[in-house]
């Protein structure tokens, strides 16, 4: 199973072309005091799990014309099986506590089933997390 995983700001924003919000809820490539994003720091975390290792890719968007680096992270691309899945439903919302501004995290079933999680709800988010990915895991 394939699951991508963004993240936002959970304040006001924009709507901008092809209906994505840009502005203060647009976290994609926006980076924090130490240049890094939210994104790119999620997928440090992710990696750092010896399951997920090999299991998670950057999804960029095309640069742009005058652009000559990789376009901007937009998400990360996490490949699943039924023992990974409980591994990405408890590190999720460990990594949302640690975070100091207000992140929300959605994950997209490669059907197109998705949830948002944010990191001021967590009480039920690994459930939640499992709920969704289970459903959709292989049965043995």
């Amino acid at each position: 199973m394939k699951v991508l995983l963004t993240a936002h700001t959970t304040g006001e924003g924009t709507v901008g072309r092809g209906g994505t919000q840009v502005g203060k809820g647009d976290m994609r490539g926006v980076p924090d005091s130490d240049h890094v994003t939210h994104l790119e720091r999620l997928q440090r975390w992710l990696v750092d799990e010896p399951e997920l290792r090999g299991h998670v890719t950057q999804v960029r968007a095309a640069p742009g014309t005058h652009h000559m680096a990789a376009g901007v992270l937009e998400g990360l691309l996490l490949t699943l099986g039924s023992g990974t899945v409980a591994v990405l439903a408890r590190t999720l919302p460990i990594w949302l506590r640690q975070q100091r501004s207000e992140v929300e995290i959605e994950l997209t079933r490669d059907e197109g089933t998705s949830v948002r999680i944010k990191a001021d709800n967590l009480q039920d988010a690994e459930a939640l997390i499992r709920r969704i990915l289970d459903d959709a895991s292989p049965r043995d």
